[in-house]
């Protein structure tokens, strides 16, 4: 009897087992996602690709907003240069114009109307503003530059009419140089 109560158990046992509710619907197959626009890779290639081409376009478009500056920045100097050059040249013909009134007027006497300068330092100083003259006309700024300097040494011993030659002379100096500046 145990033989066949085990027997009986077994059966049941395996009957349950290989026995499956038929009553549940299978289950319903896996769907397949929407595609996204974010997360696929063609999706992200496209996104990178118009994300280059933005920047291309927004580099073009300093690029040529930085040429337009540059080239009125250009103009501009140019223009202030010009005018610079032109300002510079009248003052060079002004003092070019002054030139021969320096040279060849003696001085002999001071804007007070007292006795005239010691001959000799008057006389000295005559021939070295001549000199400092042909310095400035030969473009030898350094040496017209040393010359006014031994001038204004020697101003509190020369008339007033000498040492307004010397001033303008100084002043066709700084005309000369500021003229090669723009050469």
């Amino acid at each position: 009897m145990t033989r066949h109560t085990i027997l009986i158990v077994a059966l049941s046992a395996f009957t349950l087992v290989g026995c499956e509710d038929k009553s549940t619907p299978p289950p319903a197959p896996r769907p397949t996602p929407a595609p996204s626009t974010s997360s696929t890779g063609s999706d992200i290639s496209d996104a990178a690709a118009k994300a280059a081409a933005d920047a291309k376009a927004a580099g073009e478009k300093a690029l040529e907003e930085t040429k337009a500056a540059a080239d009125k920045a250009a103009a501009d100097l140019a223009k202030t240069t010009e005018d610079a050059k032109a300002a510079t040249t009248k003052a060079v013909e002004d003092a070019k114009a002054a030139v021969p009134a320096i040279t060849t007027t003696p001085a002999a006497t001071t804007t007070s109307g007292t006795a005239a300068a010691p001959a000799d330092a008057t006389a000295k100083a005559t021939s070295l503003l001549e000199q400092v003259m042909q310095y400035i006309k030969d473009n030898k700024t350094d040496l017209a530059e040393s010359g006014l300097k031994q001038l204004d040494g020697m101003k509190g011993s020369l008339p007033a009419s000498l040492v307004e030659k010397i001033n303008q002379a100084k002043s066709l100096l700084e005309a000369k140089k500021a003229e090669s500046m723009f050469k």
